[in-house]
């Protein structure tokens, strides 16, 4: 991690402040594109979600004896009740499975994009300084 204390690198201390300002944004803008593309994910697993919790819920309203299809290619393919409830009910714990997984990912990513806040916003600072104290000599 980069944060502006003795122990970084020499090579990023070698670099303007405008420079290492700028490289800094451009590493946020990378952070938030990856959380963005997280977010749409999550969306698109939400959806799985709604529409599989809706199936099941069409489920517990049909009868013992009604007949269910599946749609294999071009045919439809009668299936058990009881076996087509057990495929969306691992499909949904499966789906929910994934929504965890990619919370997680925008969690983290969150915490990534706060940290590069903070490290960009402390090199503006530094800078600020710097040109107050020019201004100061001159």
């Amino acid at each position: 991690q980069e944060v502006l204390d003795p122990a970084r690198p020499a090579a990023m201390d070698s670099l303007p402040l405008t420079a290492q300002f700028e490289q800094k944004l451009k590493e946020l803008k990378a952070l938030q594109a990856g959380v963005q593309k997280h977010y749409v994910n999550r969306e698109q697993i939400m959806t799985q979600l709604n529409e599989n919790e809706g199936v099941l819920k069409e489920f517990g309203l049909l009868e013992g004896d009604a007949q269910i299809f599946k749609l294999v290619g071009p045919v439809l393919v009668k299936q058990d009740l009881d076996d087509s409830k057990g495929n969306v009910e691992k499909r949904i714990t499966y789906i929910k499975g994934q929504l965890e997984d990619v919370e997680k990912l925008i969690k983290e990513g969150e915490e990534a994009v706060g940290k590069k806040q903070e490290e960009a916003a402390a090199l503006q600072n530094r800078y600020n300084e710097q040109q107050a104290q020019a201004q100061q000599a001159a």
